[in-house]
């Protein structure tokens, strides 16, 4: 589960990134379609899925961990009575 916490994380940055690559790209070319594609509200909306991933992988990661802590404190708890 952490793995896929990380891989999430990871594929947002790539996104951010290729997106961004992709805007620089836009802004090169003589068609005038994509950039007006990549000034308007729907880049917005092109960078909020890679947020999303991006904040349910960070969720993700501290609560697999507090769980793993909690477990390990059971297991002293028991061992140490």
């Amino acid at each position: 589960m952490f793995l896929f916490a990380v891989t999430l994380v990871v594929i947002s940055g790539i996104n951010v990134f290729l997106l961004q690559r992709l805007a620089e790209m836009a802004k090169l070319s003589p068609s005038l379609l994509d950039n007006k594609f990549f000034a308007s509200e729907i880049s917005v909306a092109l960078y909020l899925l890679p947020a999303i991933f991006a904040g349910i992988g960070v969720n993700i990661m501290p609560h697999i961990l507090m769980s793993h802590l909690v477990e390990a404190e059971k297991r002293f708890d028991c061992e140490h009575r």
